[in-house]
């Protein structure tokens, strides 16, 4: 994921850090400052850096997406979805 390496790196001059930025700005910021992040924000986070990789290299990462969830109670949560 070479968009989101961007972003995560601070590579304030690239798309990618704009793009991932200006939809999960607040998001990104906590996980930088290595604060927990809530289902609800990771969630923000990771449809940024999946946008931002699409907009990168659109024939290797696209919709439709499959996320899975390792849940913290145990077992797992799938699910299919296009942006």
């Amino acid at each position: 994921m070479f968009a989101a390496s961007k972003a995560l790196f601070e590579d304030v001059g690239t798309e990618a850090y704009k793009s991932v930025t200006a939809e999960a700005g607040r998001e990104l910021q906590m996980l930088l400052s290595g604060q927990d992040l809530s289902l609800k924000d990771a969630t923000a986070l990771l449809h940024a850096f999946l946008r931002a990789e699409h907009n990168e290299a659109p024939a290797a990462v696209g919709p439709p997406y499959k996320i899975v969830w390792i849940l913290k109670a145990g077992g797992i949560k799938r699910i299919n979805y296009r942006d």
